[in-house]
């Protein structure tokens, strides 16, 4: 299967320009290459997007420098996986209710999650009671 024939079949007509622009072209591109395998769910790829997210999460709650920059990597390579498990539940017909709850759920609790820990860390580190209100 090539990449028109995916982005044909998984892309939404519409959606917001950080996931057309950012996104959408690294997750076709590696939904080709775990298609095949019927191993990778749309719900391990959500759980898989979750423990990135816990990933980034750890690293903004450091708020180093560079942490900051690995947390925001990890953040966006969990956004990625994380729109591959529609594609994938899309392009193999392997959608469910359950599956839709779990991703909406597991998305929810990983903004949060990754939102808490980036204003505490900063809080922490600079002292700044504005990052608490944010």
């Amino acid at each position: 299967m090539d990449l028109r024939d995916i982005r044909d079949r998984t892309y939404k007509s519409r959606d917001a320009w950080w996931t057309v622009l950012l996104v959408d072209p690294f997750a076709v591109r590696l939904v080709r290459l775990v298609a095949p395998y019927r191993w990778i769910t749309p719900n391990l790829l959500s759980g898989f997007a979750f423990l990135l997210g816990l990933g980034s999460a750890w690293c903004f709650a450091t708020a180093d420098r560079w942490y900051l920059v690995a947390g925001a990597l990890l953040f966006h390579l969990s956004f990625v996986v994380d729109c591959m498990d529609g594609k994938i539940a899309r392009l193999n017909g392997t959608g469910s209710m359950f599956g839709a709850w779990f991703d909406f759920i597991f998305d929810r609790i990983r903004m949060v999650m990754c939102s808490v820990a980036l204003f505490a860390g900063q809080y922490v580190e600079s002292g700044n009671v504005a990052w608490v209100w944010l």
